[in-house]
């Protein structure tokens, strides 16, 4: 009996079960801070900053041979992924820490062997985006020089 039931009245089950999964969509605009309704966790916007200036910055980081050949430092040239170098070297070393570019150096030197490189340097520019327009300021630029043989047969 309860077979012919469900396929009997099935569709006016499933009508009412969409009914009120599109009812409770309303509950955020009744109640704005509720968090009955699972999907609020996970909101598009839910941490959306209030109107005003945006800020980001772009990393520039190359590094110097002991010839005076300059290469950018990019995720292609190391083969490592740009999230790897950001969290590992370049964040880091933005803040001062001296032991990352250290690794960097000694982790892009592991296979050469004819001309090694012996500084890192990290430009970084800082953009704000506001209704008048886009402003860029150039961060003071972060060196750092290895010392003679100091990165040859490192592992980072």
């Amino acid at each position: 009996m309860e077979g012919s039931f469900f396929t009997r009245h099935r569709r006016t089950l499933i009508s009412i079960a969409v009914i009120l999964v599109v009812a409770l969509h309303a509950v955020p605009v009744a109640y704005p801070y509720a968090t009955l309704w699972p999907i609020m966790h996970w909101g598009m916007y839910r941490n959306s900053k209030a109107p005003g200036p945006i800020f980001t910055r772009e990393r520039k980081v190359f590094a110097t041979t002991a010839s005076g050949t300059t290469a950018a430092i990019t995720p292609e040239y190391t083969g490592l992924a740009s999230f790897t170098l950001e969290r590992d070297y370049f964040r880091p070393m933005s803040r001062g820490d001296s032991a990352a570019p250290a690794r960097l150096l000694a982790k892009l030197n592991q296979q050469r062997q004819a001309d090694p490189f012996v500084e890192v340097r990290l430009e970084i520019a800082k953009y704000t985006a506001t209704d008048s327009g886009i402003v860029k300021e150039d961060e003071p630029v972060i060196r750092y020089r290895a010392e003679p043989d100091s990165n040859r047969g490192q592992t980072p």
